[in-house]
């Protein structure tokens, strides 16, 4: 009698084991979703901040352009005078500020 009993319990365990398995399994495949997703999320991201960092610089551009209209110079003036600017301090205007730089900021997320 003894035997048919633990042969009861061996499937009745195995039973157990395979449900938290399958258990497991899904919490797994959640957390993948979710990790895709993010991803996702982050291209996006970076996708939008590319964008947003080229309409900055074509704004800054129209700016300057601009700005060096508004000097009423001619085109052979303005190139000695910027020469000379570069030569005195290494830099023509102010110096921008610096934002720090994200690691892998061209890098796509995979």
């Amino acid at each position: 009698m003894a035997k048919p009993f633990c042969g009861l319990w061996q499937i009745t365990n195995q039973l157990n084991f395979t449900k938290g398995n399958d258990l497991i399994s899904i919490k797994i495949q959640r957390v993948n979703n979710e990790i895709e997703k993010t991803r996702g999320k982050i291209n996006e991201f970076q996708a939008k901040l590319r964008e947003l960092e080229r309409q900055k610089t074509e704004l800054e551009n129209i700016e300057i352009v601009d700005a060096v209209r508004g000097m009423n110079i001619s085109l052979a003036d303005l190139t000695v005078f910027l020469k000379k600017a570069r030569v005195t301090s290494g830099q023509v205007g102010p110096k921008s500020a610096t934002t720090p730089k994200i690691e892998n900021d061209k890098e796509e997320i995979k």
